[in-house]
């Protein structure tokens, strides 16, 4: 068994609402050495066959703390908000592969809700960055960005950003709706473009076939899973 298939049991350091139906969640995260921007863990849930997946919002290497963000909306979420500090927790991962940082390139972070989340950990790692984000209300903001967009879409800012500030490169993560209009907008400035997709995962190691979509792999048309062969893509390879 791999280190990222095994169970670790992490100590719950703080759980808090941070926003409308969005927590924060803090745990040390015993005997993980490395966790990468874009990556995800997938926390045990009583009464629950599958775990939940949660992409990692920050990872303290020194301090070996791990931070989720989440939102209630079901049985798993549920039980993580009763979650008090000292309470382990049994989780897996890391899983999937993150984001290829390139610190040379000026660089515009797009998220949207709760997909912000990995975009807090990216933001930590690259140098020279913008960081700007979608909410549905005011009530659903958590957390600081360049540049905030309530209602709407964040999308519609996107090209003038890019142009205002030289941007090289692209991350993204947020319904697939969002992602696909920024890599549209990427394709026609010719911008490299980096997307987080988000999908249900049920085994979270591309055993189950149930998060798949096709990429283009030159000429070929491959079918993969968002788990295990994402979740982040180059925007340009996804079969939208």
């Amino acid at each position: 068994m791999t280190l990222e298939n095994k169970n670790h049991i992490g100590i719950v350091i703080s759980n808090e609402k941070v926003a409308n139906e969005t927590y924060k969640l803090e745990f040390l995260s015993g005997d993980i050495k490395n966790i990468n921007p874009g990556q995800f863990v997938s926390i045990l849930c009583p009464n629950l066959t599958l775990r939940r997946p949660f992409s990692v919002a920050n990872f303290n290497c020194q301090k070996k703390e791990i931070t989720v963000y989440y939102r209630k909306k079901g049985q798993g979420t549920e039980y993580l908000t009763t979650l008090k500090k000292d309470d382990e927790i049994i989780f897996s991962g890391p899983f999937g592969n993150g984001f290829n940082i390139e610190n040379d390139k000026n660089s515009l972070l797009v998220g949207a809700g709760i997909g912000v989340a990995p975009l807090f950990f990216l933001k930590k790692k690259i140098e020279k960055s913008i960081f700007i984000a979608g909410f549905k209300s005011e009530d659903e903001v958590f957390n600081k960005y360049d540049y905030i967009k309530i209602g709407g879409s964040i999308v519609d800012d996107v090209e003038r950003i890019i142009w205002e500030n030289n941007i090289q490169k692209v991350y993204s993560c947020g319904p697939k709706i969002v992602l696909e209009k920024v890599y549209e907008i990427c394709k026609k400035l010719k911008i490299s473009n980096e997307i987080a997709f988000e999908k249900v995962m049920a085994c979270g190691i591309g055993v189950c076939k149930g998060c798949t979509i096709n990429i283009k792999d030159g000429k070929i048309i491959r079918n993969v899973t968002v788990c295990k062969d994402g979740p982040v893509f180059k925007g340009e390879s996804i079969i939208w």
